[in-house]
């Protein structure tokens, strides 16, 4: 990802109304065309369509919509019911565990003697997909594991495009109607036996996603340089009215794109209120699925119609030319690689990534665990899912303040603040695992609950800390690979998600991993030295010597390779 688009971007920023100099016309300085204000909302408007996928599709639906599908699917086979049912998709686990009672066919069960009591917990717990020989609870984070690979593949292959070259809006756009139209063939999963496509759907509309943010962010940097505002301007002046303006922008771009998510979630959560199944009617696979499946359509529908927005107001901007004998799909890979030898050089810095790695994917971890232990053992509902996934946001951004007020009240270094949302991190793990969530009422929200409140907060903190340790003129490529290490670290949490549910059933032993991953996190993270990790970027008590600069600028190089 360009750097800019990184930035820490969770103060809110005063929108302003566009002064008289600024009008619709095209202006130009030079050789560069200066961007108005119009183009600059037409940026904005793409975080207000694509955001969406995130907080409404991946957030509250997506993971309990791929169980559900399993979940249907498994039972019928196990049931031996035709593909097209017969059973009401609520009941499938009692009715087999029924037939097991009954002697039924327990070929596609695993530990079918481990049955104690006839809630549909347990019963699901059991069931196995035919072929793959999973639980369906399992299938969810499976499905993120390989999007996750998958996704890290297609971003360090194409997203040099980002940086180099002119095909970055060609790109933007055909990928945003790739993406949403993979989005919108959800629509098609109204039936268990469609569980299969509803996981090939979500790995294909990733990819999409990922280099759609890639490709997008990539404007900040060029939309600042070129912003109405910095025409009169020069040197230094103009140096430091561009990062006002970049930060302005990022700032602003966040909260709208927040603002469209939200919409789309209370939209959904109405659509849900009215219109999906009664847990206490007899719900057909179609009035189970279709909803949820209707609300995905709208997400991809949502996506393409307000980035015609962006794509009739952004102009190409193209960027400089790839470097000579370059391969635009390998360069980068080989900045990564570059920037990943950098960082290897640097002690404290590479102690500081290796913490953000372990506890990037425990708290990615919490995110994909949430719906599924919300469905699984609290047995909510769709609509219940988004409310809470509602709850969540607004959660996580009054979190941002409130850490910043303690911050301020107590005078605690960023440092400081991570490792003590860490150890917070790892007390709620503790207590998720010692069965605090189906023992106390209301145990789902005193332990989740202040794990979502940390999330923005920490995010923000841990982005501040580590732009400490980036080397002048290196933001670009260092920030990239900040944002692969994030995407790649959740990896692991999706594949113990599965193991633990594969295993016992239910989510409940994710807690322990968590608890460990919190835990050494924040041990590791206590002997980073944040001073040293400056100076070694040659930001405090004087710089890096010169022939360093220098060889550090010719490893790592420009790139804009993440998510």
């Amino acid at each position: 990802v360009s750097a800019a688009s990184v930035s820490v971007a969770m103060e809110v920023v005063p929108l302003t109304s566009e002064p008289a100099a600024a009008d619709d016309a095209t202006k130009s300085s030079g050789n560069v065309e200066l961007a108005t204000q119009k183009e600059v909302w037409g940026w904005y408007s793409f975080d207000w369509a694509n955001s969406p996928y995130f907080q409404v599709y991946l957030g509250p639906i997506a993971m309990i919509f791929m169980k559900w599908l399993a979940e249907g699917y498994a039972g019928k086979h196990a049931l031996g019911a035709e593909q097209g049912g017969g059973f009401p998709v609520a009941t499938y686990a009692y009715e087999f565990e029924q037939a097991l009672a009954a002697g039924g066919n327990a070929t596609n069960v695993t530990n079918a003697t481990n049955f104690g009591n006839t809630t549909n917990a347990t019963a699901t717990g059991l069931l196995t997909i035919p072929g793959l020989g999973i639980t369906p609870g399992s299938y969810p984070p499976i499905v993120q594991l390989v999007t996750t690979v998958v996704q890290i593949s297609v971003l360090l292959t194409f997203s040099a495009f980002g940086d180099f070259g002119g095909r970055r809006k060609q790109l933007l756009i055909a990928l945003t109607w790739v993406g949403s139209i993979f989005v919108m063939l959800n629509i098609f999963c109204f039936s268990s036996s469609m569980w299969w496509l509803a996981g090939l759907l979500r790995v294909c509309s990733g990819c999409c996603f990922a280099l759609c943010g890639v490709y997008y962010n990539s404007y900040l940097p060029m939309l600042a340089a070129a912003h109405y505002t910095t025409e009169s301007l020069e040197g230094q002046e103009l140096e430091d009215k561009i990062l006002e303006v970049a930060d302005d922008m990022s700032g602003k771009g966040m909260m709208v794109g927040y603002s469209g998510g939200v919409a789309l979630l209370i939209i959904s959560g109405a659509i849900l209120w009215f219109m999906e199944c009664d847990s206490g009617e007899e719900c057909s696979e179609f009035s189970t699925f279709f909803w949820p499946a209707f609300c995905i359509f709208l997400v991809g529908v949502w996506w393409l119609v307000f980035a015609q927005i962006t794509f009739l107001r952004l102009k190409t901007r193209p960027g400089p030319e790839f470097p000579k004998g370059a391969n635009p799909l390998t360069l980068g890979w080989i900045q990564t690689f570059q920037t990943a030898k950098y960082i290897f050089s640097r002690r404290h810095t590479l102690l500081f990534m290796i913490s953000f790695f372990i506890y990037s994917d425990a708290y990615n971890a919490v995110c994909t665990v949430a719906p599924l232990i919300m469905e699984d053992e609290l047995e909510v509902k769709m609509v219940g899912a988004v409310i809470n996934a509602f709850l969540g946001a607004i959660a996580s951004l009054a979190g941002v303040f409130l850490f910043l007020k303690i911050q301020s009240c107590f005078s605690v270094s960023g440092k400081g603040m991570i490792i003590m949302m860490l150890i917070l991190f790892a007390c709620v793990s503790l207590a998720g695992g010692c069965g605090i969530i189906q023992a106390v009422p209301g145990g789902f929200y005193l332990v989740l609950g202040p794990a979502l409140l940390m999330l923005g907060a920490i995010q923000s903190y841990t982005r501040s800390l580590y732009a400490s340790f980036v080397p002048r003129g290196q933001l670009s490529a260092m920030f990239a690979f900040f944002a692969i290490t994030d995407k790649g670290s959740n990896v692991i949490g999706p594949m113990v998600i599965a193991i633990v549910n594969n295993i016992t059933g239910c989510y409940r032993g994710v807690f322990w991993y968590l608890l460990f991953a919190f835990g050494f996190a924040a041990f590791l993270l206590y002997f980073v030295d944040a001073e040293q990790g400056m100076r070694d970027a040659g930001k405090i008590l004087g710089e890096v010597p010169e022939e360093e600069n220098d060889s550090t600028e010719d490893e790592i190089g420009p790139s804009s390779s993440g998510e």
